[in-house]
């Protein structure tokens, strides 16, 4: 099991052999250096996904792990701004894709925008994603060859949040229609061709969830976590 993180503003990598965790070595230690994903298909290949800012330039940032350490692997160039890769699935040999977010800035506007790469055994490679006139971004990827591969972030749309969810074609991620209209979708878990779990904030502060049965993505309704303490007692007569 790997877990990755950051500390001291250094890319932090862990791993639990079944009874202790213990720090591997991560390859990257510059200015800033954050991994935000780990994705392990096996004992002998993982792909950890963050970033690393070498020269007050953030720039997208991936790691390899072929059994015995973990080297860093060139990510497609961006021309943008605080590129990162935020989640990354390892689907197979030559068969990887990461997703994130970069900016850009014109007549002193910033703008977000998605991002989404695919390593194909030799190099990382932009995909085409969704273009949007407004900020975009993705947080989360999951899913498999047979069960179908899924994207899930946000998109901003008549002033507000909307939650963004994409499908994988082999080629490119694709929009697909969702009923939530405020929002975002932070991870998703795909289980099987019927069956996926997105999860984020309704952007009112209330947890969102949303559930693909196979044919649609619909809302559920889990319990949120109150945003004030909850104060019991007893009267006495």
């Amino acid at each position: 099991m790997w877990a990755v993180g950051w500390l001291d503003s250094n890319c932090l990598i862990e791993h639990f052999n079944g009874h202790k965790w213990a720090n591997v070595a991560c390859p990257y230690q510059g200015v800033i250096s954050q991994l935000n994903a780990v994705s392990a298909r096996t004992k002998s290949d993982a792909w950890a996904v963050g970033f690393v800012d070498p020269t007050s330039n953030q720039v997208a940032f991936s790691e390899h792990w072929n059994g015995q350490h973990w080297t860093q692997v060139k990510t497609a160039t961006v021309n943008g701004l605080f590129i990162q890769l935020s989640s990354v699935l390892d689907l197979g040999p030559g068969n990887v894709l990461a997703v994130g977010e970069y900016g850009t800035k014109s007549h002193g506007k910033y703008v977000q925008h998605e991002l989404a790469e695919h390593w194909n055994g030799r190099a990382w490679q932009r995909v085409s994603v969704p273009a949007f006139s407004s900020a975009s971004f993705l947080m989360g990827v999951s899913g498999g060859t047979s069960a179908g591969v899924t994207a899930v972030g946000g998109v901003s749309a008549g002033g507000r949040g909307v939650p963004l969810i994409e499908r994988w074609t082999g080629t490119r991620f694709v929009r697909v229609t969702e009923p939530v209209k405020a929002g975002d979708l932070a991870a998703v878990t795909v289980l099987s061709k019927t069956s996926a779990c997105a999860a984020g904030e309704t952007g009112g502060g209330t947890t969102l969830v949303e559930h693909y049965n196979g044919k649609r993505w619909a809302q559920v309704n889990p319990p949120s976590p109150r945003t004030h303490p909850v104060r019991s007692g007893t009267k006495g007569g």
